[in-house]
């Protein structure tokens, strides 16, 4: 007999079992990114919906799913905040088709204006006709199947390979970050680019507790490039069985002369492809920003397409539209040119209604 509900606390070491034996389940499914969610944002709260067999006790397929609630910006529910994507953990139609019903039925009962799940392995098992799909996000990666001197054949003559050859050769060096100092000197550079961005900065107390949970353990691994004693680039990567993921960036835009972010990549694919991951992924690219879809795609990347499903159907459309409305390109252009003081404020109000 198949059964399908919420799991409780006591559930969470069967259910990261699971999520290690799934052929989709990556880090944004474990119980432990619920945790560092839950204890760096009070509007959201994770949920992992499933279905068990009873004779074996053993779990079949399942979902995290998030409530986000804002009396600013209304309630809804997506399947990862703040991170590239989570996949539905299925094997077939039918177990979303199981799924749905209760998540729909927490939909109703938050009063939630929408439903999000962003995937891209699994998408081909979600036909809920229900549900509207988005294409607006790419997904570059490289697939580790050789070695890095062989994969590099594949790259870009003159925007990588060179670059990297002037990087190895040039002044500015490779670090892994092991301590919260190191974590700060991210911090910053993240921050100093998505102000130039006009985004507002995830706190940093995300990334805390992301280093808490994880920073200690195989799944992360923080790249920073130092220049005569000044960090100029840092990356950090995420790693989980088949995948690593470049998530978070930043740097000091007068010194990509020194082709630092060209390096930290270099290096984190030699990383990735020596730890045995199958996957280097450069993350979610909107589809409409040209530079950086150009600037992945230049690396030999495969370019597949994360479907992000939206409930109600046409909810997407909505989705898509403010992203390229000329508010949101107002908003971000005040973003940019405004104190870094008033910057920050306006980052720590918004981010209690993210997600």
């Amino acid at each position: 007999m198949k059964q399908v509900g919420w799991l409780r606390p006591e559930h969470m070491p069967q259910w990261d079992a699971f999520v290690g034996n799934h052929p989709f389940g990556w880090i944004s499914h474990l119980s432990v990114w619920k945790k560092i969610l839950e204890s760096s944002f009070r509007h959201i709260k994770g949920h992992f919906i499933a279905i068990w067999d009873d004779d074996t006790n053993q779990i079949l397929a399942g979902l995290p799913i998030y409530t986000v609630k804002s009396w600013l910006t209304g309630n809804r529910l997506v399947s990862v905040p703040f991170l590239t994507h989570c996949e539905a953990l299925i094997s077939s139609p039918r177990d979303m088709d199981k799924l749905l019903p209760p998540i729909l039925n927490l939909y109703k009962e938050i009063n939630a204006s929408y439903i999000k799940l962003i995937t891209w392995r699994s998408a081909s098992l979600i036909r809920e006709p229900r549900m509207g799909i988005s294409r607006g996000y790419k997904h570059h990666y490289i697939t580790l199947d050789s070695s890095p001197d062989d994969l590099k054949k594949k790259f870009h003559k003159t925007s990588v390979r060179q670059p990297i050859t002037k990087a190895l050769k040039g002044p500015s060096k490779m670090k892994i970050g092991e301590s919260l100092t190191d974590l700060a000197v991210f911090y910053h550079l993240y921050s100093l680019t998505r102000k130039r961005l006009g985004l507002p900065l995830i706190p940093y107390r995300f990334f805390r507790s992301l280093w808490e949970a994880l920073g200690s353990s195989a799944y992360l691994t923080l790249f920073l490039a130092i220049y005569k004693g000044q960090p100029v680039s840092a990356y950090l990567l995420l790693k989980y069985k088949d995948i690593a993921l470049s998530e978070f960036s930043g740097e000091r835009v007068e010194y990509r002369k020194l082709y630092a972010n060209q390096l930290l990549d270099w290096e984190a694919i030699k990383l990735s492809y020596n730890e045995g991951y199958t996957f280097y992924s450069f993350g979610r690219t909107a589809s409409n920003n040209k530079g950086l879809m150009v600037y992945k795609s230049r690396w030999g990347t495969t370019v597949d397409d994360f479907r992000t499903f939206f409930f109600p159907g046409l909810f997407y459309e909505q989705a898509e539209e403010r992203e390229s409305s000329w508010k949101y390109r107002i908003i971000t252009r005040m973003a940019e040119k405004m104190p870094w003081g008033l910057f920050e404020i306006l980052s720590r109000l918004s981010y209690r209604h993210m997600g």
